[in-house]
């Protein structure tokens, strides 16, 4: 018996034990719109910086998206002949109220009974808000630099608006808010 608990003891001291295989499991991903054939990663997209000294803030996106400039807000848009696989990031400017005002009308709003989740996040060194809906696969984020609120809207492919959001920054604009 002495023998049988010593020998049990050396052997799982030495680890010298019988190794279970590991299960792995696939869980089925679920996307709420059709991936396009293929996918491109953010390391092997070439890339452009675009800058407005207007609106205080410089981004890099795709070189193969169109850039629209409006009064309040630029849109980066990709080139795709399929609505289903448009991919778009919109940046706009208020300088009106505080982040939690314009979150309680974005939620009470335009996408009240929309809202998948809110989070928090930092986007271009500044504290931002994530609105995740379920209309047209949009995420929202809000975020103030200064005295200017900003919103930041994307669709279509995550993978490319991260990268792009990651190359996201604020200065100070040198036309002054109106």
């Amino acid at each position: 018996v002495i023998a049988g608990v010593a020998g049990y003891f050396v052997i799982k001291n030495t680890g010298f034990v019988a190794q279970q295989t590991p299960t792995v499991t696939q869980t089925p991903v679920k996307t709420a719109t059709p991936l396009a054939t293929s996918i491109v990663t953010p390391k092997s997209i070439v890339w452009k910086k675009y800058k407005n000294s207007s609106f205080g803030f410089s981004i890099d996106y795709p070189s193969n998206w169109g850039v629209i400039r409006a009064l309040q807000s630029v849109i980066f848009k990709s080139e795709s002949s399929d609505p289903r696989n448009e991919q778009s990031i919109t940046v706009s400017q208020s300088g009106q109220g505080s982040l939690e005002d314009w979150l309680t009308a974005l939620t009470e709003g335009e996408y009240k009974g929309r809202i998948l989740q809110i989070s928090q996040l930092e986007v271009g060194g500044q504290k931002a808000i994530r609105i995740d809906t379920s209309h047209l696969n949009r995420t929202i984020i809000i975020t103030r630099f200064g005295v200017r609120n900003y919103g930041i809207t994307t669709t279509g492919a995550e993978m490319i608006n991260n990268g792009m959001l990651d190359t996201l920054q604020f200065f100070f604009p040198l036309v002054p808010v109106e």
